[in-house]
């Protein structure tokens, strides 16, 4: 495996820099296989990759594991924004945690979380596991969350999770064959769901649900080759 300083870099702050702070910015460049990245951010304003520099991971079964909790009930924000180009990576993504439905994967969700949370994450690639989850407190309404996932490949499974208060919106959009997608919008109204799925040949797996007061939005499009069809599921309460 070959890594470049700025991942090296990148890890030992967080290694020396454990408590909670402000405002950590954190730029990834990471090339190779079997690569295991775990980061954690606490505090406002925190930032993995950005618009115009996203950070990047290119390679085989890596296991990226990015998570952020911010401190004040504020609309103080959180963006991940990464590029993943590979086969067989496992992404995990949490803003204010959340992952009842995978197993609590982030641990003990945070229950005043702010609101403002960005997720950006582009994949090209087969067989990867991306997993993301936002999450607003409990207490109070604030900026909603932003989440979008485009994937180019084949196999892929997406597993999208939007909670409490605030507005949610989701955007996955998926180009290949056999992929499984399930996302939900969970408590409090305001969701708006876009999934978009171009399907060359093979089946695929879409469940979506959005349960809440009120206010749910959904768009779905997909085109399905299967004689048998493809496996479509929409609820909303």
């Amino acid at each position: 495996m070959t890594t470049n300083w700025a991942v090296a870099a990148a890890i030992a702050l967080i290694l020396i820099n454990p408590a909670t702070s402000f405002a950590n910015d954190i730029y990834i460049t990471s090339i190779g296989d079997n690569l295991d990245l775990e980061i954690t951010q606490e505090g406002e304003d925190n930032a993995v990759g950005s618009s115009t520099n996203a950070s990047t991971n290119n390679g085989d079964t890596n296991k990226l594991f990015i998570k952020q909790k911010n401190t004040g009930q504020t609309a103080t924000g959180g963006t991940i924004e990464f590029d993943v180009t590979g086969d067989n990576n496992n992404v995990q993504l949490g803003q204010g945690y959340t992952g009842s439905a995978a197993g609590n994967i982030f641990g003990n969700t945070d229950s005043t979380e702010s609101g403002a949370k960005f997720i950006e994450l582009n994949v090209i690639g087969d067989s990867n596991n991306v997993h993301v989850g936002q999450r607003n407190g409990s207490s109070g309404t604030y900026v909603g969350h932003i989440a979008t996932v485009d994937i180019t490949g084949n196999s892929n499974s997406v597993d999208a999770e939007q909670t409490n208060d605030g507005l949610k919106s989701v955007d996955i959009d998926l180009s290949g064959n056999g992929h499984s997608v399930f996302s939900r919008q969970m408590n409090e109204g305001a969701h708006t769901s876009t999934i978009n799925l171009s399907n060359g040949g093979g089946a695929y797996s879409l469940n979506v649900t959005q349960n809440s007061l009120t206010a749910q939005t959904y768009s779905l499009t997909g085109t399905c080759y299967v004689a048998g069809g493809c496996a479509v599921s929409v609820t909303q309460n």
